[in-house]
């Protein structure tokens, strides 16, 4: 139970989850691992805050979007679910990342005077 209370909490504050979709092609061994990840992740999080990547060592292992998203429905995920973590939840950590990167930042806004408004003065 603590264990889903840490997943459920981590999720609130905004971690994502990777899952490389390179193992369910690769063996029958890490493909039963990543089937039971996801469907624990899915139990605890509604499949929330999941980002599926390749995780491939070589190029024959990559695949189309289109075919990332029907392998995610093996993984208990539905159309809008695989969409966004195929496209939404990785370009929201992309952003995140390198709002990250600048740091605290602060604006100071300031009008220009022009030659009328220091004429009617």
């Amino acid at each position: 139970m603590q264990q889903f209370h840490s997943l459920s909490l981590s999720l609130f504050t905004g971690i994502h989850f990777e899952l490389c979709y390179a193992d369910l092609i690769i063996s029958s061994d890490s493909r039963i691992h990543c089937i039971q990840t996801s469907h624990s992740l899915s139990i605890v999080g509604k499949s929330r805050g999941l980002v599926l990547s390749s995780g491939c060592n070589n190029s024959i292992q990559i695949r189309s979007p289109h075919e990332v998203q029907c392998v995610s429905l093996m993984l208990g995920l539905s159309h809008v679910q695989a969409k966004q973590s195929i496209q939404d939840f990785p370009r929201l950590l992309l952003h995140r990342a390198y709002g990250r990167r600048l740091g605290k930042t602060l604006f100071d806004v300031q009008t220009q005077e022009t030659e009328e408004d220091e004429a009617t003065r």
